[in-house]
C-alpha cells in the first residue's frame, strides 16, 4: 500500500500481506502459528516522472 496526505511532503509505503478489509472479514488474512515464522519480500523501484505538460 502506498499513501500520502494532501499538502504533505512524504509518501508512506506499507507492505501488506492481505487484501483490504481482511482484518474485519478474515478473508485472505494470513496467520502464523505460535512459534512459526513467516518471511516475505517486496521490491520498490523509483523512477523519475516524465514532465507533465499542460
Amino acid at each position: 500500500m502506498v499513501w500520502t496526505l494532501t499538502g504533505r511532503d512524504f509518501v508512506c509505503v506499507e507492505p501488506w500481506t492481505a487484501p483490504g478489509g481482511a482484518l474485519q472479514t478474515g478473508q485472505g488474512l494470513r496467520t502464523v502459528a505460535p512459534g512459526a515464522t513467516f518471511a516475505a519480500e517486496f521490491e520498490i523501484s523509483v523512477e523519475p516522472m516524465a514532465r507533465f505538460v499542460r
